[in-house]
């Protein structure tokens, strides 16, 4: 994958978190990946939107970050931890007390095809993340699974950038995920939020 190629599939990195610091004026924030390209675009990103004082953006593992925090965002990051109950337990050090999580997780709307399975993992059902969320402690606040028009609209937006930027391996890559969507893990494949307390 080329570097400009690698830019345009990172391109929505730390937007969630600029957002929610801009709508939040009195707050701090850190954001981590191990892209360097990803982090060299979401700190751009942080400059031009006013909030590079007070957002930042480092590159390295979500495990080596110091501090506790009063809200820690975790959405569509479960892999770093291999499963739901091992980033929950992470994520539970990670907060002070009466802090929140917002949590993002993937799940099986329907059963999957082998296929299906073997790219995404060995995902649980909706109300299964509920009960894991339970297990390890928290208070679950609020739940909500992403509905099928949400999913149209984020897959759409994530091709977008691959589809206009005139490089033939992102377009071909566009189009191979725009028919794996439409024709495979559309309304197979579902998506939660989720907000915890202690």
């Amino acid at each position: 994958m080329t570097k400009e190629f690698r830019q345009l599939a990172y391109s929505n990195l730390g937007e969630l978190l600029l957002r929610f610091h801009e709508a939040n004026p009195e707050t701090t924030g850190i954001g981590i990946d191990s892209d360097e390209d990803a982090i060299l675009r979401a700190n751009k990103l942080a400059s031009e939107q006013g909030l590079s004082e007070r957002v930042k953006f480092i590159q390295g593992s979500a495990e080596a970050v110091d501090g506790i925090f009063d809200l820690v965002i975790a959405v569509g990051a479960t892999h770093i931890w291999g499963d739901t109950s091992s980033a929950l337990k992470y994520l539970r050090t990670k907060i002070s007390e009466n802090g929140k999580i917002l949590f993002g997780d993937g799940f099986w709307q329907t059963e999957p095809s082998a296929e299906f399975r073997e790219i995404f993992g060995d995902l649980q059902r909706f109300t299964g993340i509920k009960d894991e969320i339970r297990r390890a402690g928290f208070t679950l606040l609020q739940s909500e699974a992403a509905s099928i028009e949400e999913w149209d609209e984020f897959e759409s937006n994530w091709r977008k950038g691959l589809e206009e930027s005139g490089i033939s391996e992102a377009q071909t890559f566009a189009a191979e995920r725009k028919k794996e969507y439409e024709e495979g893990y559309r309304g197979i494949l579902g998506f939660g939020y989720f907000l915890l307390s202690t």
